[in-house]
């Protein structure tokens, strides 16, 4: 790749990343990308072929809780099938419960898109737990290049997933515009490896990969594992470019609640012996950026360091090698009576963590009439017996756990921004 096609590459990358910054609203945002979708002789074609319109979106949801929940639980893939190795793309959005509720949730966001299926979906947790999810998934080339793909063009991803989806929408691209060059003889075999490249790229720690990358390359004469220029332009332009953004802008409302619909947690619990009632509102997530970005938006809250299992540890599970992780955690009733119920009112969080919010701040709202002009609440009090079962309902598979955070564990949230957002500071301070 010369130095005009690299520039060109990371103005585009630039390009899609800053879209929500032009000057057009999301409204608009939104009627172009549907505009584009409903034009496509694919989409048109398949209306025609399944005779139906387009599916429910019942929760009339946002498109930012869609990316938001698409940062959280969502997936860009290029599978390699069988003896043969042909690539595929798959787009997956997915919630780990069978909750009626986080049903509506994956259908509304099929509903939204008009293309793919959902389905349930049986995994097996880290501790081998056995357990069911709903899955929505779009796999196949001209929905991913003609839906998808436009769709996170217009309303980007804010996160790691962000990079992700980059080099996805470039290996689509392959596909697509390319597929001459995977017909021809003299061409195949590279193009094959560059998507092959991508592949294991876009998602390295893949537990359903059968095969190593060495392996595929193998099976179209191409030996060299170097990683192709444009993965690293998009690796080190984006890293960049999202250094800058999460510093210096707050997270849409809407795509707050997404990323709470699938990593986040409200909790409530009694202690009898002290007779006090603790909770907790937390997000988990690799993405430690992502959480100062929240942390930024919301104005409260504390991130903290969750250190991954030992490899020892992972390897006894059948898992591959796991990365630290980070919760972001409110823990103040004032915090959540004066910011997040009002927050959430105005950006609704759906499905059973939005039902979990909503027996929360009841419960909340009812401690508060409750208290004394000293603040204590008689927990014996007849009035405070009637919410007492429905804080036993909150969290029913799950019990309460506070971070109990050594100092050198809760990150200095009065650092510097600079020193927040770069990720080896925040490693040095478990050194």
């Amino acid at each position: 790749m010369n130095k005009t096609n690299s520039d060109n590459l990371a103005k585009e990358l630039i390009d899609i990343a800053s879209c929500t910054f032009l000057k057009k609203d999301e409204y608009e945002n939104f009627l172009h990308w549907k505009t584009k979708r409903d034009g496509c002789p694919e989409y048109q074609a398949f209306l025609k072929r399944t005779k139906r319109t387009l599916y429910s979106n019942s929760l009339n949801l946002d498109p930012y809780f869609i990316v938001g929940l698409v940062e959280s639980d969502g997936s860009f893939f290029l599978g390699i099938e069988g003896s043969t190795n042909k690539i595929r793309p798959y787009f997956s959005a997915f919630l780990n419960t069978e909750n009626k509720q986080d049903r509506e949730v994956v259908t509304s966001i099929q509903g939204f898109f008009g293309v793919g299926n959902v389905t349930d979906v049986a995994y097996k947790t880290a501790t081998k737990e056995e357990r069911t999810g709903v899955k929505f998934e779009v796999n196949t080339v001209w929905e991913c290049f003609n839906v998808i793909c436009p769709f996170f063009e217009q309303f980007p991803l804010k996160g790691e997933k962000l990079i992700s989806f980059l080099k996805w929408r470039e290996a689509l691209k392959i596909l697509v515009n390319d597929a001459g060059l995977l017909k021809s003889n003299k061409f195949r075999n590279v193009t094959k490896a560059k998507l092959y490249h991508y592949a294991f790229n876009i998602n390295p720690n893949s537990s359903t990969r059968k095969k190593e990358l060495s392996e595929v390359l193998a099976s179209v004469n191409q030996k060299d594992t170097a990683c192709p220029e444009e993965i690293s332009i998009i690796n080190s332009v984006m890293q960049r470019w999202m250094d800058e953004f999460l510093k210096s802008h707050l997270l849409p409302s809407s795509y707050i609640s997404g990323l709470v619909c699938g990593d986040g947690c409200f909790t409530i619990s009694m202690n009898s012996v002290l007779k006090s009632i603790q909770i907790s509102f937390s997000i988990t997530t690799p993405d430690i950026k992502l959480l100062f970005a929240v942390r930024k938006t919301l104005g409260i809250g504390n991130v903290f360091t969750l250190p991954a299992p030992s490899d020892e540890k992972m390897s006894q599970r059948g898992l591959k090698k796991a990365n630290d992780c980070y919760r972001y955690g409110v823990f103040s009733k004032e915090d959540f009576i004066n910011v997040l119920i009002p927050f959430f009112k105005n950006s609704p969080v759906f499905g059973s963590k939005g039902e979990a919010f909503t027996k929360l701040s009841d419960v909340l709202l009812v401690l508060k009439s409750l208290a004394s002009p000293t603040g204590r609440v008689d927990y014996n009090s007849t009035s405070f017996k009637k919410i007492e079962q429905e804080i036993k309902t909150i969290n029913r598979k799950g019990r309460y756990r506070r971070v109990n955070a050594k100092k050198e564990e809760l990150l200095l949230l009065e650092a510097s921004e600079e020193d927040l957002i770069v990720l080896d500071s925040v490693k040095s301070l478990d050194s």
